[in-house]
């Protein structure tokens, strides 16, 4: 029974003397004859298998081809340093990619003997003698013999080669990768390939693949594909995400470290019979996934004010159960949740309006993290459905209004000269010191109005019965009153009643106005020439319809 060594066939493989790698038919490995001494191309034994020759692991002239070393000779019939390793029959789909191991130890074994033999280290011919015993022995499984000093230097030289040979490359080394999906088609994906031996990068073509993918299709419309790696052991295919989470890519193939391809030729058989299998078979299997992108959107909105969005909100997203590949680091500090984790943090923009890029087939949750000075804080956490790529908007928006943080503005409107006589009736604007609050929508701004320098229309009013005007107000500015329409009798007040700026740690004194009127006989300022205002008959202000706009678009 023949022993199998898994050897290995690389490709190619150089020598300090620049080998080159040939394949090709059996006639570089024929002979008419057994050739002489050091001048033949291909070593050769008879049918008893006695060696004869120095130069290759050949076969008698009948057949005549298998696996040999060619050394062409030059000048006085010595060797040439340079070598053509010549495969007659190659293994099982590999054509023209290997060299037998053997081949190669036995010419760098001989040629050293030749060049080193008068240094009485071993001999060609010894060389050639060592090959016959190790191919014996590997093919046959014939016993060592005891040998001469010459011929012992000589086999374990011989068989270094071999090792050296064999580790020359290992089983191929199939990586599988897939592209981020393409810009303008989100759903679009490039899958590649790349099957090279381990050692030496070289490819390996013509091998077969098998792509199994998930949550994507392949051009067949189907989820299983098997292609073939090209010239450059490649494959690329194209690939085509569903949206519904994550591309998983599954790339399998057979393969593993090539044999030895030892051969027996018979009398019976035309041809070299292979004993031992040119692959020793190995499966492999790797994967690579891609998380395919969608957008999860946040719309905060004035609660007080439906439709007016609240810009500044920030917020901390969180995915829950599992979480994908692309998560970061949790910040230091982040507030966690049971069952979620952190995954990216955002502020709402000039609309109101916060997308969070996130990929498909995950649900999500968000919890504000600081909201506008005007806003109280919303302390819940505010779910999803899984969203992928195919969901709604109503499914991937996350709707919030944010209550107003208020403070309570009051004026009296009273007679200078008799305090204890309150004046109802009395118009006034109020102006907000510097910035419009955020998340309010201004007023229209009627031209009888000239709004202060360094100030914005917020609201107006008109004294209730009892000289009161109050307004509810977002907390963190400062105010201004100015009276617009004057009760009747009384003299019209030009001038700016203010505040300091007010929050909800302002004291009763800060909040309250008082507003003295001198008696006179009475100038006002035509009600009609203030258009546009809208007055509750408590004395509190009820925003212009203006106010109340329809959801802005994203």
């Amino acid at each position: 029974m023949a022993v199998v060594i898994s050897g290995v066939f690389a490709f190619p493989l150089s020598s300090a003397q620049g080998s080159t790698i040939m394949f090709d038919g059996p006639a570089l490995c024929s002979s008419g004859s057994p050739p002489d001494g050091y001048q033949g191309y291909c070593a050769t034994y008879n049918g008893d298998n006695t060696w004869y020759g120095s130069y290759g692991l050949g076969f008698p002239t009948d057949p005549g081809w298998g696996l040999c070393a060619e050394q062409p000779a030059s000048g006085s019939g010595y060797p040439s340093p340079s070598y053509e390793y010549v495969s007659s029959s190659a293994p099982i789909g590999t054509d023209a990619t290997e060299f037998a191991a053997l081949g190669f130890a036995l010419s760098q074994a001989q040629a050293q003997g030749f060049f080193d033999g008068q240094l009485g280290v071993f001999t060609s011919d010894q060389a050639g003698a060592a090959a016959k015993i190790f191919y014996d022995m590997a093919a046959w499984g014939d016993a060592v013999p005891s040998m001469d000093p010459g011929l012992s230097r000589a086999y374990a030289q011989l068989t270094g080669y071999y090792a050296a040979a064999q580790g020359a490359s290992a089983a191929p080394v199939l990586n599988v990768t897939l592209s981020t999906p393409h810009s303008g088609n989100p759903t679009l994906i490039d899958a590649q390939a790349t099957l090279v031996f381990a050692n030496t990068g070289q490819p390996v073509p013509n091998v077969a693949v098998e792509f199994v993918a998930s949550n994507a299709t392949f051009a067949n419309h189907t989820s299983m594909l098997t292609a073939t790696t090209d010239t450059a052991g490649n494959i690329a295919v194209p690939l085509n995400a569903d949206g519904s989470g994550t591309v998983h890519l599954s790339a399998s193939v057979t393969t593993g470290q090539v044999g030895l391809a030892f051969f027996k030729p018979t009398v019976f058989v035309p041809s070299a019979q292979i004993i031992v299998a040119g692959f020793t078979p190995a499966n492999q299997e790797h994967t690579a996934s891609v998380e395919i992108p969608t957008v999860l959107y946040v719309e905060k909105t004035n609660a007080t004010e439906p439709g007016q969005g609240i810009p500044g909100a920030t917020y901390n997203l969180y995915v829950q159960g599992t979480a994908p590949a692309s998560t970061p680091a949790t910040p230091p500090g982040t507030k966690v949740y049971p069952g979620v984790t952190w995954y990216a943090t955002g502020e709402t923009n000039a609309t109101g309006h916060l997308g969070f890029v996130i990929p498909a087939g995950y649900s999500w949750c968000v919890a504000e993290v600081s909201a506008p000075s005007e806003f109280i804080l919303d302390t819940g956490l505010h779910c999803t459905a899984v969203i992928t790529t195919a969901s709604p908007d109503p499914v991937r928006t996350v709707a919030l209004s944010e209550e107003v943080s208020t403070i309570t503005l009051t004026a009296y409107k009273f007679n200078a000269n008799t305090p204890h006589t309150v004046l109802p009736g009395a118009t006034y604007a109020l102006f907000v010191v510097g910035a419009f609050p955020t998340g309010f929508t201004p007023p229209p701004v009627p031209r009888s109005i000239v709004v202060p320098s360094g100030m914005e229309l917020f609201a107006t009013g008109v004294t209730n019965a009892q000289g009161q005007l109050i307004f509810e107000l977002p907390q963190g500015h400062a105010w201004c009153l100015q009276e617009l329409v004057v009760p009747k009798g009384y003299l019209l007040d030009n001038g700016l009643h203010c505040t300091a700026v007010l929050t909800s740690s302002s004291s009763f004194s800060a909040t309250t106005i008082a507003l003295p009127e001198l008696a006179a006989t009475g100038v006002s300022i035509p009600f009609a020439q203030i258009g546009g205002l809208f007055i509750l008959g408590s004395g509190l202000v009820l925003w212009s319809s203006y106010r109340h706009r329809s959801r802005k678009t994203r």
